[in-house]
């Protein structure tokens, strides 16, 4: 528990580098980070809704861009996927289908992106993991 106090205090900065940081690998790390935090339970899922980290990642995998950029938007598509087991994140979200939609119009040129975007819709078909602290 000690371990998830010290990461939680890093969630608003790491959500500060996917908004704002210039360098695609930055963001890209950054959006990988958030994923982990919620690989093995849903503990940080208050934290990372506070931080509104739910919102920024599916903003962050919208984005087109160059080459350098694809790296990004498929980290953040893939921990979005990741973060939507939960009930929390997932309704903060909201109807997501056409946002969804967008970006699998871009999977014509980036076949990764298309297969967690289907990762994503597979997530949100299934039944959603109560999210601790959050009611």
């Amino acid at each position: 528990m000690a371990l998830y106090a010290a990461l939680k205090r890093s969630i608003p900065m790491l959500v500060a580098c996917l908004a704002a940081a210039e360098d695609e690998k930055t963001r890209a790390n950054a959006a990988g980070a958030l994923g982990n935090l919620v690989r093995n339970g849903g503990a940080m899922c208050s934290a990372l809704l506070a931080a509104e980290a739910p919102q920024v990642l599916l903003r962050m995998a919208e984005r087109g861009g160059g080459r350098e950029a694809a790296s990004a938007r498929r980290i953040a598509l893939f921990s979005l996927g990741t973060l939507c087991v939960y009930a929390g994140p997932r309704a903060a979200l909201g109807d997501m289908g056409p946002r969804i939609a967008a970006i699998e119009a871009d999977a014509a040129t980036d076949a990764k992106l298309g297969e967690f975007a289907t990762r994503l819709r597979t997530k949100l078909a299934q039944s959603a993991v109560a999210t601790p602290g959050v009611r």
